[in-house]
């Protein structure tokens, strides 16, 4: 479930209309509105407001965890520095760079860049892919919790699953990723977070993909070309502007038949 209709099923469960909500989130009936239809997405604040006045975690906000967890209460005086900074700082701590970061999100290099010093904040569903990807949660990110070691469950429950089907034991897996038995078993109890070189080695072995694992998408079929995102930004001159994944597909859809006749 996408973040605007994860928002509109709560404020239906809690019976009250887009004018009241609005209110209680001191935000305009019309922007409430444009978050309802997907049309605009709340700044930090706002996501953070919406968190502590539906009692969840901003992660469950982002469709990011099924469990519906009581939100910590964040700090008023961390601001989007704070944001920027543990971007950067989970990413050092997975040894990955801004290349693989920016691979990863299917942007370039540059906007990694802004996100690190404080430049542009990222979108909201930037921030579910981010969060993903640094094997983290988006309430650490945000500053809506100060513990960053509890990351996206998505990938455990995916990673012994292909272990289960192709038939892999921790010994074997640990021998096709290069780690010893002690950190394997860190890795299962979602006690230690692997390093990106580490995640390509296990989609290998595990004949996926990265992004299948990390959460980032549904298709595990590593023949197959996938978006990370529902709507890809391309450059149009000076402008930035969003297309559907969907017509992306579609275009390389007609090319590959093209050549195949």
């Amino acid at each position: 479930m996408v973040f605007h209709e994860k928002l509109k099923t709560l404020r239906l469960n809690a019976k009250l209309n887009q004018k009241k909500l609005a209110e209680k989130l001191n935000v305009a009936s019309t922007t409430y509105n444009g978050y309802e239809h997907g049309r605009r997405e709340p700044d930090f604040e706002t996501l953070k407001r919406i968190a502590n006045f539906f009692d969840c975690s901003i992660d469950y906000l982002l469709d990011n965890s099924p469990e519906k967890k009581v939100a910590v209460g964040y700090d008023d005086s961390l601001g989007n520095e704070e944001l920027a900074k543990r971007i950067k700082l989970r990413r050092e701590s997975l040894n990955m760079t801004q290349d693989e970061l920016s691979e990863f999100l299917n942007v370039r290099k540059e906007l990694i860049i802004d996100f690190e010093n404080g430049n542009v904040l990222p979108s909201v569903n930037r921030l579910k892919n981010l969060s993903v990807i640094l094997r983290t949660t988006a309430d650490y990110l945000i500053g809506n919790s100060n513990d960053p070691s509890i990351y996206n469950k998505l990938f455990l429950g995916r990673l012994k699953d292909i272990m289960i089907k192709e038939g892999i034991t921790k010994d074997i897996l640990a021998k096709k990723i290069m780690v010893n038995h002690e950190t394997i078993n860190k890795y299962l109890d979602g006690v230690l977070a692997p390093d990106t070189e580490t995640i390509k080695r296990m989609a290998k072995a595990l004949n996926t993909t990265a992004d299948y694992l990390v959460g980032l998408n549904d298709n595990n079929n590593p023949n197959e070309i996938v978006m990370l995102e529902d709507w890809i930004e391309v450059e149009d001159g000076t402008d930035i502007k969003k297309i559907p994944a969907s017509a992306i597909r579609d275009f390389l859809n007609k090319v590959s038949k093209k050549s195949d006749k």
